[in-house]
């Protein structure tokens, strides 16, 4: 997924960071997980995500929008 968005749409999902990876979490269950480097934006349309500091600083270090 070169050029990726990742849209997080569901309630109570988290976002995180593992070893350059975006890992997408429900219920403290990892779902998924995403290059940071293929990623060109983070679109939140859940009401309630929680994101971690490291995830968060990740994205602000690539430059990759959160939405």
């Amino acid at each position: 997924m070169i050029g990726g968005v990742l849209e997080l749409a569901q309630e109570g999902r988290s976002l995180g960071l593992a070893h350059g990876f975006a890992c997408i979490y429900d219920h403290h269950t990892e779902i998924g997980r995403v290059p940071l480097d293929d990623l060109t934006a983070v679109l939140l349309t859940a009401h309630q995500i929680t994101l971690t500091k490291p995830v968060l600083s990740a994205l602000m270090e690539r430059g990759i929008p959160l939405i």
